[in-house]
């Protein structure tokens, strides 16, 4: 994995991780949802093979992913969470 793909693992899964721990509180805060919400990464699923996925996280950029790192996979017609 190279270490921009590393980075931005690393990034999505700290806003998992906050977005989990607020949604998980009794009252969560919608505006300490707000910003992690927008933050996460909207990509396209470009090419799938046996354990790796490959995205489109913007024009033309593209990256290899193994599909354990995969959290959510919503449908093309879905919208993305407060985007």
């Amino acid at each position: 994995m190279s270490s921009a793909t590393y980075r931005l693992t690393r990034i999505h899964r700290s806003l998992d991780d906050s977005i989990s721990i607020e949604t998980s509180r009794r009252l969560p805060d919608s505006l300490k949802l707000l910003r992690p919400k927008k933050l996460r990464l909207a990509v396209k699923v470009t090419r799938m093979e046996d354990n790796e996925v490959e995205l489109e996280i913007a024009s033309g950029t593209r990256i290899r992913v193994v599909k354990g790192l995969l959290s959510d996979i919503l449908s093309h017609g879905t919208k993305p969470a407060n985007d």
